[in-house]
């Protein structure tokens, strides 16, 4: 039996074809959906749909629990799909994306199956895995921080992925959306924000001084993605990088190095923050200003007070005792900016959409991962890290849409198929991982 080496190193897979395994990765997360031909037309649908039709004689390779419990998201969204034809508002657009939502969400895992049967069978490894996704971050931080310099780029991107309708000039000179539809925010953020809280993965196995270096410095355009797009990536880092540390160096070292980054990263902002609020004249300025406006006040007057806690206070409401049964269908179609709903929280909008009990199947498959991760966390970092994103996704929930939501869900899907692939591999006797 081969014993497969674990350990980084580009040389493990050959490095054309860990170029080329790189833009699969990349493609499947950041996928644009192109606006300027119609919502319908995702790449990271079309992907997943392809690699999934071109894969269908191995169909019997599909994980059947995990396609089992997204069947359930299917019976829910065809309730959904009748539900609404009696919505007197109704377009063909709103009606397809309610249709579309489960196609998206199954196609894309079983997508992520076959890309992780591919992979494993060419011998990538997990921490090869890891850097393709955090490869793939970083080349998308490059194409954020080119918008956010170079209007023409900015303009050329956007005219493909948005509909060119944004809600403040704000958000349009200083957030940048990159591939992902929009002019950056939440949702973004976090997920650039993944590629700082999965390098401890990505640096336990380096043994190469230079390839740990190129890994630091290379975090800086990552870091810098996340200033120009929103706050909500900054707080994922500082909750749950120091988590990512004691998943893969145990509670002693992880506290070493999360109060070094800690102590480097308050002397950085303070001198940093000192330099770039003298000079208020630079684009970086309102980008930087905006997502550590609650630090800065902190410095400057010693009260910490952020507005986005406030606001999703208010963002927290009760439906009345039907749509707590059954759900609204004006919650469900209506959730842009003309809305009736006025809250962004993921489990209060899927409450007034689905109901109650709706939300639990909705929420039902990603517990299972959850559950399932947290079981056989002791088996491989690759469990620790599935565990990891499931939790972030969740938590986040509680401040946007975050589950199944688009980039997030193709990074979850990965180390799923990942997972998958690595134990029937191991039951097959064909290979032996870590």
């Amino acid at each position: 039996m081969e014993i497969y080496n674990p350990s980084f190193n580009i040389n493990s897979v050959k490095l054309n074809c860990y170029i080329l395994y790189t833009i699969l990765a990349f493609i499947y997360i950041f996928g644009p959906v192109l606006n300027k031909y119609g919502p319908w037309f995702d790449v990271i649908f079309f992907l997943s749909t392809i690699i999934t039709l071109l894969n269908l004689r191995d169909i019997k390779y599909l994980n059947k629990n995990i396609t089992h419990a997204f069947i359930l998201v299917f019976f829910l969204y065809f309730f959904l799909s009748l539900r609404i034809l009696t919505y007197p508002s109704l377009t063909l657009n709103s009606w397809l994306s309610v249709v579309m939502k489960p196609l998206r969400i199954v196609f894309t895992i079983w997508a992520g199956l076959f890309i992780g049967k591919f992979y494993v069978q060419r011998r990538v490894n997990f921490s090869n895995l890891i850097g393709f996704i955090y490869l793939s971050i970083l080349l998308h931080s490059i194409i954020m921080i080119f918008q956010f310099y170079s209007i023409e780029f900015r303009n050329f991107v956007y005219t493909y992925t948005t509909s060119g309708e944004f809600r403040s000039t704000f958000e349009y000179d200083f957030r940048m959306g990159g591939l992902s539809g929009g002019s950056g925010g939440s949702v973004l953020s976090v997920v650039q924000s993944l590629g700082l809280i999965l390098s401890p993965f990505l640096l336990f196995y380096q043994k190469k001084s230079i390839s740990k270096l190129l890994i630091f410095v290379s975090s800086l355009a990552i870091l810098f993605s996340i200033i120009i797009c929103g706050r909500s990536g900054l707080y994922a880092l500082i909750l749950f990088l120091p988590y990512s540390l004691y998943l893969v160096y145990g509670k002693v070292k992880s506290i070493k190095y999360s109060v070094f980054i800690f102590s480097l990263s308050i002397v950085s902002f303070i001198i940093f923050s000192k330099v770039i609020l003298s000079n208020n004249t630079t684009d970086f300025f309102n980008s930087f200003y905006r997502t550590f406006d609650s630090f800065i006040e902190l410095q400057e007057t010693g009260k910490y007070e952020n507005s986005t806690v406030t606001i999703v206070k208010n963002f927290i409401l009760f439906p009345d005792f039907v749509t707590f049964m059954v759900g609204d269908n004006d919650a469900l179609l209506n959730h842009d900016i003309e809305r009736n709903l006025d809250s962004d929280i993921g489990y209060v909008r899927n409450i007034f959409s689905f109901g109650f009990f709706g939300l639990l199947i909705y929420s039902l498959p990603i517990l299972f991962l959850l559950r399932l991760s947290f079981i056989k966390m002791k088996n491989g970092l690759e469990y620790k890290v599935l565990f990891l994103l499931i939790l972030i996704m969740l938590l986040f929930h509680s401040k946007e849409s975050y589950l199944y939501v688009r980039m997030f869900w193709s990074i979850i899907c990965l180390i799923i198929g990942y997972v998958v692939a690595k134990q029937n591999d191991i039951k097959n006797n064909q290979i032996c991982v870590e």
